[in-house]
């Protein structure tokens, strides 16, 4: 996700979505990763606005077209900072390093994404997300379990809802979980499963990202064809990659 914070706004219309103005990469240098203007602050104290005839979320300079660096593991920490975008998912975390990890991202100006499920010595409970919350700060998390998005929409925590698209069935399922429990985003997995894309981006009007087999230009322009805003991925050249 490249530069993804700004001021947000939430009403209540029909499922989250974000208004994609701005330059992402702009955003996110400016502290802004769908989140407050408070930098720190951002999804914990949260400055969201709720308003009777809304619906969605909006996002000042969340704009299309945005790549987010997926790190597997440390020693691809320092080429995602040095990387054009903004945005960066661990993809595995461990508790006794994150904090130093996560302040590190910050420093460099770039948003961090906490891909939960897979953290190390972290349990999927509520007392895990307080502390992730309250000590450890990142400007979101990601999973594939609905009581954790539950939990960080209680907190007003930014969550991305991961969903793996194989079948009708399991479409159906992120349909009613998404207009149930409204994360703040989705991301889709496999990211080539474009008409899945269009599919649920049709039926939610929702913020999707694409993940997983994302190796490719032309796989990135598909996703975006298809309604994407955003393609995460751990292919270092598309880190780089100049989005129009």
């Amino acid at each position: 996700m490249s530069t993804l914070l700004g001021s947000v706004q939430i009403c209540e219309k029909q499922s989250l979505c974000f208004y994609l103005n701005l330059n992402l990469f702009e955003l996110l240098t400016r502290k802004m990763f769908l989140t407050t203007c408070d930098f720190n602050d951002m999804l914990y104290k949260s400055k969201m606005q709720r308003s009777i005839d809304g619906g969605r979320m909006e996002l000042e300079g969340f704009k299309k077209n945005t790549i987010i660096c997926a790190v597997k593991n440390n020693e691809q920490i320092d080429c995602a900072i040095a990387s054009k975008a903004d945005n960066i998912v661990l993809l595995k975390a461990n508790i006794n390093t994150i904090d130093e990890i996560v302040e590190r991202i910050h420093s460099a100006n770039k948003k961090v994404f906490i891909h939960i499920d897979l953290a190390e010595g972290f349990g999927k409970d509520e007392a895990s997300i307080e502390y992730i919350s309250k000590h450890v700060k990142p400007d979101g998390v990601l999973s594939t379990k609905i009581n954790i998005i539950k939990l960080c929409s209680e907190r007003n925590m930014f969550a991305v809802y991961r969903v793996f698209l194989i079948d009708q069935q399991s479409m159906d399922s992120a349909i009613y979980n998404i207009k149930k429990f409204k994360p703040c985003a989705v991301e889709i997995m496999p990211g080539i499963a474009y008409e899945a894309i269009k599919e649920l981006s049709q039926q939610t009007n929702i913020a999707l990202i694409a993940g997983g087999f994302i190796r490719t230009k032309e796989n990135v322009k598909q996703a975006f064809d298809a309604g994407a805003i955003a393609c995460s991925t751990s292919k270092h050249d598309l880190w780089n990659y100049d989005l129009i």
